[in-house]
């Protein structure tokens, strides 16, 4: 009976984040305001009927009380934490919540599956960074300042990275985490990513004169180096491909992209000559089955789960994802190919597509050139660590190391992902008070 159960569980998954998926983006034609707060609604209800099937397989599976507790705990603050939402920002984008808050469950769900003490933690994480991210939309709406600083944004972001370089860990052959007290550990290019934005849109709201482009420029080139040197070549990635869409919005001229992207080839050849771990993750994404031994050995089994999983996966807590190493953070992706399927992980794909075009929608429709090149940056941030994470995984692209927003194991990621949210509803609602 419970292999039945579990066997249809399978099929429940597909089906429900299927129909998700379509609402997700059926909501854009939909017009009249109480017809979409009652499709929201309505997404709510599948997105807890999912977390419901899923901890109830986790159960039947192992039979161990802790998921129940883990499942009720975790319900009710879903549940709370919408219900606040609406009740404090009338005017917020409950779609983008509603995206939110599905990738989060997919994250709890597959990280639970793999480590249930992991679960937790991460729980935890996204609890506490919730609470504290839940003022900043109102923070975005009533402080104008925050465009006229941007020195104390650049002071910041190079002070932390050069923290991080100087007195970082070495983790997997990079300087990415910073070490306070004997039990935190934070990754701060996570969230100087944030602030990094903040400050190329400050720049160029000041001005985009040639003399202005130069020194921002510069300035950017810094931070990069830094993530350069902290052999941090994901985040460093990410920072680049950020500050050229931030280029390209504030001055539309194709000529500084096409420079920026000669220059950034350079670099990547630069940094593939220099450093031994980039050319393993170069030599293992060319041909990874001559060395399945040793450095193949990550990706080769990320597409062996990806494999196994077929259309409608292998069945919750049924698969073998922790045969990747480091499965919870850099291969989340193929433990949820695995287990739940292409299907779902596609659709998990065209959320985060969603979201990511929620995003530059609110860009796009802000009136202030502050207000639009940050949202423009963060969506590419997000969207651009998305497609690493995934495309990595998939053999698509090397391995740059970085973690898939919300799903992946992580405090640091998850924090910085919430805050990133947090500041584009901020965005969203300044324009609807606007109008």
């Amino acid at each position: 009976m419970v292999r039945v159960f579990i066997d249809l569980s399978k099929y429940i998954f597909v089906f429900l984040m299927c129909f998700y998926t379509f609402m997700t983006f059926r909501i854009f034609a939909v017009r009249d305001e109480s017809e979409r707060s009652l499709k929201c609604v309505q997404q709510n209800l599948i997105m807890f009927f999912i977390h419901f099937v899923a901890y109830a397989v986790l159960f039947v599976s192992e039979w161990n009380m802790n998921y129940v507790a883990l499942y009720l705990v975790q319900a009710l603050w879903l549940f709370l934490y919408i219900v606040l939402f609406r009740a404090v920002y009338k005017k917020g984008n409950m779609l983008l919540l509603n995206n939110m808050c599905m990738i989060m469950t997919v994250g709890f769900i597959i990280i639970t599956r793999l480590s249930l003490s992991q679960g937790v933690r991460q729980f935890v994480f996204i609890v506490v960074g919730s609470l504290l991210t839940l003022a900043i939309p109102v923070v975005m709406q009533n402080l104008k300042t925050l465009r006229n600083i941007p020195w104390l944004y650049g002071i910041i972001g190079i002070a932390a990275l050069m923290a991080v370089l100087i007195a970082g860990e070495l983790t997997l052959g990079a300087n990415i985490t910073l070490q306070i007290g004997q039990f935190i550990s934070i990754q701060p290019s996570e969230f100087i990513k944030i602030v990094y934005v903040f400050f190329i849109a400050s720049m160029f709201n000041r001005s985009t004169s040639l003399a202005n482009v130069i020194l921002t420029t510069i300035l950017a080139a810094v931070h990069v180096i830094i993530l350069v040197m902290s052999t941090d070549l994901g985040s460093a990635l990410i920072y680049f491909v950020v500050y050229l869409v931030m280029l390209f919005v504030a001055t539309k001229q194709f000529i500084w992209v096409a420079l920026g992207l000669a220059s950034g080839t350079g670099a990547a050849f630069a940094a593939y000559k220099m450093f031994s771990h980039v050319r393993v993750r170069v030599q293992a994404w060319r041909d990874p089955w001559t060395l399945i031994d040793n450095q193949g050995y990550q990706i080769t089994q990320s597409l062996f789960a990806i494999g196994m999983g077929s259309w409608f996966g292998v069945g919750l807590n049924q698969g073998m994802p922790y045969k990747i190493p480091f499965v919870e953070m850099d291969f989340i992706f193929s433990a949820v190919c695995e287990e739940f399927g292409i299907i779902f992980s596609i659709c998990l794909i065209l959320l985060c597509m969603n979201t990511f075009m929620l995003m530059m929608d609110v860009g796009m429709k802000s009136r202030g050139s502050f207000y639009r090149l940050l949202a423009v940056g963060l969506a590419t941030a997000y969207g651009f660590q998305i497609f690493l994470t995934i495309g990595g995984g998939i053999k698509f692209i090397p391995l740059t190391g970085v973690t898939l927003p919300l799903v992946s194991y992580g405090g640091s990621s998850a924090f910085s992902t919430l805050i990133l949210f947090a500041v584009i509803q901020g965005l969203y609602m300044l324009r609807m008070n606007e109008r």
